[in-house]
């Protein structure tokens, strides 16, 4: 074989090699500032360039959506549903294993490679606010936003979550429950009103509301406003409906846990109304999710399904 032939074999031999390397090396190809691992590689790396920084508009990895940061909070109703109970649990045990669910999953997703830049929070709160100094003093502790804290502390503080939480609402638990002495609360009117997006709604962020309560909305004060309050005996009116008073909270996800009808025939009902008035205002069925009170198991599955959907 004469030598320029072969010369040409080889040259087009190493030509397709380098070629073919360069296709498997873009499957690794990270660019400068790309959002994600391997999104850019056909746009960044076709000519197996990985230098180039990403910032074409038309590039693939510009479209990857980014993780918004969370801001969860965790509307706790403190009536007198804490002393109901089951044959098994306790309000306060079906309570505080929800609690644990949710802070323990933030704290996983907190962590890693991005814990320095995270704007992560989590808190838990009441409406209205409580008037007691005593309960108002546990309360400034259920509330964590990580870009309070600098280095280490971001990591042993989201290690604390969990327990610091649960040590300051444990008091207040008891507390009401030997004294009979039910701070209440008022879902409705937290909703109808500004509340809610002063309180629970971040913009860029992420924003989950968990709900714990009975699913009967009632607060004395709403009594003089047509169908602000919830009750059993509304449900006997099948064309009952709540109040709504606003719209536009399509940037919120609710999951709404431990719903306890009275009995059975108004656990539809119930469930129909509530949906219905949360749809109504802009939450978008997706993002919506009411669950009936259930075993600590069952309801960490509901709780992990929503928060990873």
């Amino acid at each position: 074989m004469n030598k320029k032939l072969i010369s040409s074999v080889l040259t087009t031999a190493v030509g397709i090699a380098i070629l073919l390397f360069g296709m498997i090396s873009c499957d690794s190809c990270k660019c400068k500032n790309c959002p994600a691992p391997n999104a850019c590689k056909d746009c960044c790396c076709v000519d197996g360039d990985s230098t180039k920084v990403c910032s074409d508009t038309s590039c693939p990895c510009t479209k990857v959506e980014k993780k918004l940061p969370l801001n969860i909070s965790i509307f706790l109703d403190l009536s007198d549903r804490l002393a109901q109970t089951d044959d098994v649990y306790s309000q306060e045990v079906l309570d505080s294993a929800i609690i644990s669910n949710i802070t323990l999953w933030f704290a996983k997703n907190t962590r890693g490679p991005g814990i320095l830049q995270s704007q992560n929070r989590i808190k838990v709160f009441f409406h209205p606010d409580p008037k007691d100094p005593a309960v108002l003093n546990y309360a400034k502790n259920l509330d964590y936003d990580i870009t309070q804290y600098e280095g280490i502390e971001k990591t042993k503080t989201l290690t604390q979550l969990d327990s610091t939480f649960w040590a300051n609402l444990k008091p207040l638990y008891e507390g009401a429950i030997s004294e009979q002495k039910w701070i209440g609360s008022d879902v409705w009117g937290f909703f109808s009103y500004a509340d809610v997006d002063n309180s629970c709604i971040r913009s860029g962020f992420r924003n989950v509301i968990f709900i714990i309560t009975d699913g009967y909305l009632y607060y004395a004060p709403n009594s003089a406003i047509p169908n602000a309050n919830l009750t059993p005996s509304s449900l006997s009116n099948p064309q009952f409906r709540l109040e709504v008073k606003r719209d536009g909270l399509d940037d919120l996800e609710v999951c709404m846990l431990e719903v306890r009808p009275e009995s059975v025939t108004q656990r539809e009902p119930l469930l129909q109304v509530l949906s219905t008035w949360f749809t109504t205002m802009g939450i978008k069925p997706e993002n919506l999710k009411i669950a009936t009170t259930s075993k600590p198991n069952n309801t960490a599955v509901i709780i992990e399904n929503f928060l990873n959907k």
